[in-house]
Formats: structure tokens, C-alpha cells, sequence
């Protein structure tokens, strides 16, 4: 309970200060300078007294507190403060739990001769200022004065009763006057215009110093029946110099009334229209503003350099309800110098050409480029004068033919022509040929030089590809009693195989289907068509008949007459190869059948055994209408049938002079 009624007090004290403060305010700093600016907390600055300077007179005045007082030089040290800011400031320290009573009562600053600042409640570690000296400057610190005290018991205090007419107020307190109670009046509430009074404990003549203390600045000093009666009555009427008003708030303390009071002969309001006009300035004089009379006028900084002016009614007056009230008028200053409409015209700007011209002889024309440049007048602020500015520069092309004269400085027009490059003659065997052209130069009207320049050119592989293959031996031959095609082949020089088997074996048939094998070595032995190595074994034009070999026209007899046999890779080699005579081991079956007669079995074709439609050997594998195989080497079919008429002129029949004779049975 004591912590909440010290509360309770706390804030009691602090609204009395405050509306207090609004009364001191303009009073206790009469003669002192209203443009120094204290260092520290201001206070109540109060009338220094000689009995101000004495413990006992604040302990007697804040009594309700059971106040201590200590009092202390500015050069000595205490527990309860120092002197701060240089002998500028006084400095509370923390309130001790220790200590006589509960908080910080009063804090007297003296210094100078004129007053003493005085805190009601001050706050430790605030610096508080000393008071100004007569010269109008903050003193140093001479005293100082702290007091401790007890928060009394909050009494119940009423409201304070008011009774208010046009002539006098008169006011109840319900208790004992105390210092800092007062009276506000607000009257023609539009113009902010207010009396007010209050209670001051430094008023001469009053008991324990207590009087009133009026907004006029004079005061009435209070007898103790006075102070202890609680009651104000002031004549508050004497302080308005209106002949009418309203009073439209009233506060005594913390109380508030808004009795909206009309006093005096209350006129109809004139109906008036402000008015503001202005000039600006000019280069020669400074710019005039008009306000009209019908109007209190009050101005302001607004945005952008602009100065707001602002109308209030004057007394007696309205504004009508379409009236403008507010108008941002820019400075009215002269116009410097520099500015834009102040400077004299400017020059022309200043404008030079130059030509160049360049002979193109190559091309017979000429070239010219136009460089306009233009200088244009800049305002220079510290002479106040237009001078050059910086330069600028724009380049125009145009071209024409050349002049005769121009023609005679051109050196003699020369000329160059070149021709396609043609390839000479190349024969097989060779991987490049030679290709020419010719360079004709005239120089002027002079006669022409012409040139025959020679280069080398690899041949592709499509040209190498119409080079027939190289035979090597290529004839029918006996392993035993079994016909083989025995052939060696070569590349023709620079041209390079698809694969390591590229070559493409054809015996081709006059009447029929051609015997095809694909994918052999450039040299090797292949099964004759139609023969068989295993048994039963079969040869070309025989066939078994119950058993017992029979000649047919089947079973590839077209072999056994001569056969022209086609080798292609992409370059094609063809030759006549005769079958082995009659009188060869490998050329015929033995007379009367096989040893061990059997029926034929279908034979498994290789890569070297063609697949056939007979039971017995050497039916074709792939086989075509007699045109050329295409293998492999990327060459164009267009490429391959004009290689194959090339060789069709250079195939070479063969015949085979010798036959193999019968191999011995050890072989």
C-alpha cells in the first residue's frame, strides 16, 4: 500500500508541476537572458532569498514529507551527490535502502545572486542546471540543498467545486492551499487566448511564502485563514481586454471544465474573403507580396524553397466557406545574374568546315569527308559572360568519280586473271596427278604476260578405283582329286582394301545365273562351283543316279568348257579360267560310282562353299544378272560401272597351258 499511495502521489505532484510550469514559465525568467541555453535539467527557477539558503526553511516547507535536508559547499563530497559539468551541474546518486525516508524530496541549486533552481522529486543520475547571474550567463554552482523524504499517506481529496460567471471564478479545493495549484481559463478558444493563476511559495507577504501569482505577472499574497480555508476567488475578468468572449475551458488542477461561457455583447460575425497576391522578382528589383488587411496573417516554410502564409480571422470576423486560407508563394528575392531570364542573349554559335579527300585509283572514285564542327556560347557564372563552350564535331561521307586530274596521278590499272586448274594426263599406278593454270596480268595498255603455274593433286579413291587389280597366277588347280580356283591379286598402287577380305569372286554364266562369292583375300584357293571336298564328294557336270555318278547338264557343268571369272574389290580384274582337263585326277568322278555309295547331303556353305539349289556342290552363294558387284570403299555405283567398262576393253583370256597332274597319294 505505501509503494501504490507513493505512486498515486507522484502523479498528483507531477500534474500540479506541470500546469504549474505553464504559468512559471514566462515569470520566474524575467530578466533573465530568453537566449541562453543551460547546461543540464531546468527545474523551478525560484526568487533566491536569504532565508532559501537555510535546511530549515525547505524541512518546514515540505513538512507533509517529514523532510531531511543536508546542505553542501560545491567543493565537498558527499554520499548523496556532486557538483558535475564542471561546477555547471548538480548529480544525484542512487537512493539508499538505508537511508531516512523513501525517495528524493527536493533538490535547491544555488548559484549567482538571482535565484535557485528548484526540483520537486528529482532522479539520480540527471545533471541539473545551476541558475543564470545577473549577466545573464549560467553561474557556477555555490550550494546546494537535497532532501530526502517520506511519502505521506494519500488523502482522499474531492474534486475541486467551481463556481464561474463573466465577472470572477471562484474555486473550492476541498483542503489546504499548496504551492502549485492553480487556475486555467481559455476564452476565445480560436486565437488560443488564456488568463490564468496559481499558487506560488515565493510571493512576499504571504504566509510560509504562499501567494497568488497572476498571468499578468502580478501577485496577491495569501493569509494563513486564506491558505487553510482552500478556496481562490479571482476576478479573472479584470485580465481579458475583449469587450466579448466566450470562455470555453476551464482547468483548476487536474480538473476540467468546458462551460462554453458568452460573455459581452456578442456581434454577428463580418463575413470576410482573404486575399494574397504576389510578384516575383526580377533581374532589377525584388518581387512585391500583397496580404490583405481583413485577416491575421502567419507564415511557413514549405517545401521546395516556397514560404506557406496562412489567414486567420481577425476579431469579429469569419472567413467565407469558399475562401482560401493557405497559399505557397516562392521567394520573392531579385533574380541573380546568372539566372536564365538575367542573361543577355547569347552569340550565334561559331561553325567550321574542312573537307579531305582520299583517290581511291583502284576503285576510280574519290572519297570525301566532311568534318562540320560547331562551338556553341556556355554561360560562365564567374564572369558572368558567355563564353566558347567545348567543341563538337560530325563527320559526313560522300563519294564521286574521279576528275581527269585526279586520273592522271593514278598509277596504270592492273589486271589479273586467273584460270580454272585442269588435270594433266595420269596413268595407272600413279596416286597424284599434275593440274595447270594460267595467270594473265596486263598492266595498263601494255600487252599482257601470261604465266603457267603447275601443282600436284592427290587422286582419290574413286579414280584409283578405275584401275583394274593386278592379276598374279590365276588357274584351276587339284588338291587331291577336289578343283580348285587358285588366284593371287594386287591392289592397284595407292588404293586402300574396306576390309582385309574385300574381294568379290564371280563366275559368270553366258546363259544364267552368275556364281557369286563375297569376302575372300586378294589371294587364295576357292571350291570350284558345283565341287564338293567331302564325301560324297561331286564334281562339276555329275550328278548321283542310284548311286553311280551320271554326267548332267546341271550341277554348274557351264564351268567345265572355260568360265570367265570376274575379281572385284571396287578396282575389277577378269579372265578366262579353263576347267582341269579330263585326263586331271580333280577333273571327273571315278568310273562306276563311289567307293561307299551314298545319297548326297545337302553341304553347309562358307565363306569359301557357295550355297546351292542342289544336293550336291557349288550352287551360287549371291549371285546377279552379270552386273558388278558393289563392295565396301564408300565408291559410287556411277564410279563402279565406268570402271567396269574401262576393264571390260583389258580383260585377258587366259588359257591354262599346263594341268595338274594327278597328286601323288602321300600328298
Amino acid at each position: 500500500m505505501p509503494e501504490a499511495r507513493h505512486k498515486k502521489t507522484l502523479k498528483a505532484l507531477a500534474g500540479a508541476l506541470i500546469a504549474a510550469a505553464l504559468v512559471v514559465a514566462p515569470l520566474v525568467t524575467a530578466g533573465a537572458s530568453a537566449t541562453t541555453t543551460l547546461k543540464g535539467v531546468e527545474g523551478q527557477m525560484q526568487t533566491w532569498t536569504p532565508q532559501t539558503n537555510q535546511v530549515g526553511y525547505w524541512e518546514k516547507l515540505y513538512a507533509a514529507h517529514d523532510a531531511k535536508c543536508y546542505k553542501y559547499d560545491a567543493s565537498q563530497r558527499s554520499d548523496h551527490g556532486k557538483v558535475t559539468d564542471g561546477g555547471k551541474t548538480v548529480t544525484l546518486n542512487a537512493y539508499q535502502d538505508s537511508w531516512p525516508g523513501d525517495h528524493w524530496e527536493l533538490l535547491v541549486i544555488k548559484g549567482g545572486s538571482l535565484y535557485n533552481n528548484v526540483i520537486e522529486h528529482p532522479t539520480a543520475g540527471v545533471a541539473y542546471a545551476s541558475p543564470l547571474n545577473k549577466g545573464g550567463q549560467q553561474s557556477d554552482v555555490s550550494h546546494w540543498i537535497v532532501c530526502k523524504g517520506t511519502t505521506p499517506e494519500e488523502p482522499q481529496t474531492p474534486n475541486p467545486t467551481q463556481d464561474l460567471d463573466c465577472v470572477a471564478v471562484t474555486i473550492d479545493y476541498g483542503r489546504a492551499l499548496t504551492n502549485g495549484d492553480h487556475i486555467n481559463i481559455t476564452y476565445n478558444e480560436a486565437k488560443g487566448k488564456q488568463v490564468n493563476a496559481y499558487v506560488d511559495l515565493n510571493v512576499a507577504g504571504g504566509w510560509n511564502g504562499l501567494g497568488l501569482r497572476f498571468s499578468d505577472g502580478t501577485t496577491k499574497p495569501l493569509t494563513q485563514a486564506q491558505v487553510t480555508a482552500g478556496t481562490i476567488s479571482w476576478a479573472y475578468s479584470a485580465l481579458i481586454p475583449d469587450a466579448s468572449y466566450t470562455v470555453s475551458f476551464v482547468q483548476t488542477n487536474q480538473t476540467d471544465t468546458y462551460p462554453n461561457l458568452e460573455c459581452g455583447v456578442v456581434d454577428e460575425p463580418e463575413v470576410v474573403t482573404p486575399t494574397l497576391t504576389y510578384t516575383p522578382g526580377t533581374c532589377l528589383v525584388e518581387g512585391t507580396l500583397t496580404l490583405s488587411a481583413n485577416a491575421d496573417w502567419t507564415s511557413a516554410p514549405g517545401e521546395d524553397g516556397f514560404t506557406v502564409w496562412t489567414a486567420a480571422p481577425k476579431d469579429g470576423t469569419v472567413f467565407a466557406a469558399d475562401a482560401t486560407i493557405s497559399w505557397p508563394v516562392p521567394t520573392l528575392a531579385k533574380l541573380s545574374a546568372d539566372a536564365d531570364d538575367c542573361r543577355p542573349a547569347p552569340p550565334a554559335p561559331t561553325v567550321k568546315t574542312t573537307e579531305k579527300t582520299t583517290v581511291d585509283c583502284t576503285a576510280t572514285k574519290a572519297v570525301v569527308v566532311t568534318t562540320t564542327t560547331t562551338t556553341e556560347p556556355v554561360w560562365d557564372v564567374e564572369t558572368h559572360a558567355w563564353v566558347p563552350g567545348k567543341p563538337t564535331s560530325v563527320d559526313t561521307t560522300a563519294e564521286r568519280a574521279l576528275t581527269p586530274e585526279e586520273m592522271e596521278t593514278c598509277p596504270p590499272v592492273t589486271t589479273v586473271e586467273t584460270s580454272e586448274w585442269t588435270d594433266g594426263v595420269w596413268a595407272c599406278g600413279d596416286t597424284a596427278v599434275v593440274q595447270t593454270r594460267t595467270v594473265t596480268t596486263t598492266i595498263g595498255d601494255a600487252e599482257p604476260t601470261v604465266v603457267t603455274e603447275t601443282r600436284n593433286r592427290d587422286l582419290t579413291q574413286a579414280e584409283i578405283g578405275t584401275c583394274p587389280l593386278v592379276p598374279g597366277d590365276i588357274e584351276s588347280v587339284c588338291v587331291g582329286d577336289v578343283p580348285y580356283l587358285g588366284y593371287t591379286l594386287t591392289l592397284p598402287a595407292g588404293f586402300v582394301a574396306p576390309s582385309a577380305n574385300p574381294v568379290t569372286i564371280t563366275f559368270l554364266n553366258p546363259e544364267g545365273e552368275d556364281y557369286v562369292v563375297t569376302g575372300q583375300p586378294l589371294s587364295g584357293e576357292l571350291l570350284w562351283p558345283g565341287a564338293s571336298d567331302g564325301e560324297p564328294k561331286m564334281w562339276p557336270g555329275w550328278e548321283l543316279v542310284d548311286g553311280e555318278y551320271a554326267q548332267t547338264d546341271g550341277n554348274f557343268a557351264w564351268t567345265r568348257q572355260g568360265v570367265t571369272v570376274r575379281f572385284d574389290v571396287n578396282p575389277t580384274y577378269s579372265t578366262e579360267v579353263e576347267y582341269p582337263e579330263a585326263s586331271a585326277e580333280c577333273a571327273n568322278p571315278p568310273i562306276g560310282g563311289p567307293e561307299t555309295p551314298t545319297t548326297p547331303t545337302e553341304q553347309t556353305p562358307t565363306d569359301d562353299t557357295p550355297s546351292g539349289d542342289t544336293p550336291t556342290a557349288g550352287t551360287p552363294a549371291d549371285a546377279s544378272s552379270g552386273d558388278l558387284a558393289t563392295t565396301g570403299g564408300g565408291v559410287s555405283p556411277l564410279l563402279v560401272a565406268a570402271g567396269g567398262a574401262t576393264l571390260a576393253a583389258g580383260i585377258a583370256v587366259v588359257a591354262i597351258a599346263a594341268y595338274r597332274r594327278r597328286r601323288a597319294a602321300s600328298e
